[in-house]
């Protein structure tokens, strides 16, 4: 009994140094998501598209995209954000969106 109690400590330690160690890289990524913003729109090129103003944010568990501006061939939007829900992602197994 000891054996088994051990061991699902043991795993549930590392599921939470793993969740741990995912959001604080993303968190450190999506602080200079801005710094990514040429790399974007040199991909965004070849379909005539580009961004402008990235930023991206946390907040609590999830993770937020906002662009001041995307330009493509049919317009312009202004003020786009994406916020991924990261708990009902994981929990549906696919990319819940909370806010767009």
């Amino acid at each position: 009994m000891a054996a088994l109690a051990r061991t699902a400590l043991l795993l549930a330690t590392v599921l939470a140094v793993c969740f741990t160690l995912m959001q604080a890289g993303g968190r450190l990524l999506f602080a200079h998501l801005d710094r990514f913003e040429d790399r974007v729109n040199a991909h965004l090129e070849k379909t005539g598209a580009a961004i402008g103003g990235l930023e991206g944010s946390w907040r609590y568990l999830n993770p937020s995209v906002s662009v001041a501006t995307f330009s493509f061939a049919g317009g312009d939007l202004q003020g786009l954000k994406l916020e991924l829900d990261v708990p009902e992602s994981l929990w549906r197994n696919r990319l819940v969106a909370r806010r767009l």
